[in-house]
């Protein structure tokens, strides 16, 4: 599915309208929408109905996208930054988000999990299998663990990413685990894994794991 589709989407506008203004949120919510994130090719992973948790979920942009898209799912988007939980309710029904630290906090059980480019956020390497394995200890059976990260292909968008990275992150560590590290990590948990390549649309070098629990 092409990003042009959701370009088109009455959703989209929609989202542009809730996080309108001049401020860094909406200026963000734009780059999001039409540069940076693989937001199509992520949904159509995604249940259309179920409680759906978005973990690291920033400004919500996403979370309330698939709430918009589908009334049947209900999102749960948590993450550490007030400033974004703040601006990231925008009274959407079937949307609600929690100030939470992920790494530390009870999941609650769902049907599909979201770590969308968060493992390699996280303060160190060493937090990612912990909060992988607490993820797929709260899914339900026959629900999914969806983790978006990055690949070193193609170079030259993997070099893009790592200066968006930095850019928006600086002075934080990145940590990113590559298709071959997370392969060995994926092995570890009775899931079956699909990956899937999803930088053809953006500037970035994203891949995603498709985790599906049996």
């Amino acid at each position: 599915m092409a990003t042009i589709v959701l370009r088109e989407h009455g959703t989209t506008k929609e989202i542009m309208r809730l996080y309108g203004g001049k401020g860094w949120p909406s200026f963000f919510t734009r780059i999001r929408l039409f540069i940076t994130a693989p937001f199509d090719a992520l949904d159509k992973h995604i249940p259309q109905e179920g409680f759906i948790v978005d973990l690291g979920c920033g400004y919500g942009i996403f979370a309330n996208l698939l709430g918009l898209l589908s009334a049947k799912r209900k999102i749960l988007g948590m993450d550490l930054d007030g400033f974004k939980m703040r601006h990231a309710d925008k009274g959407i029904p079937n949307v609600e988000f929690r100030l939470a630290d992920i790494t530390k906090t009870k999941i609650p059980p769902a049907d599909c999990i979201l770590l969308i480019h968060v493992l390699h956020h996280l303060a160190s390497s060493q937090d990612q299998e912990p909060l992988v394995r607490a993820c797929l200890d709260r899914i339900k059976s026959g629900g999914k663990l969806i983790i978006a990260e990055i690949d070193r292909k193609p170079w030259w968008k993997f070099v893009l990413t790592q200066l968006a990275d930095h850019m928006l992150y600086p002075g934080q560590g990145i940590h990113y685990r590559f298709p071959e590290s997370m392969a060995e990590l994926l092995k570890k948990f009775p899931v079956k894994v699909e990956t899937e390549v999803m930088h053809q649309n953006t500037p970035f070098s994203h891949i995603t794991y498709i985790c599906a629990k049996p």
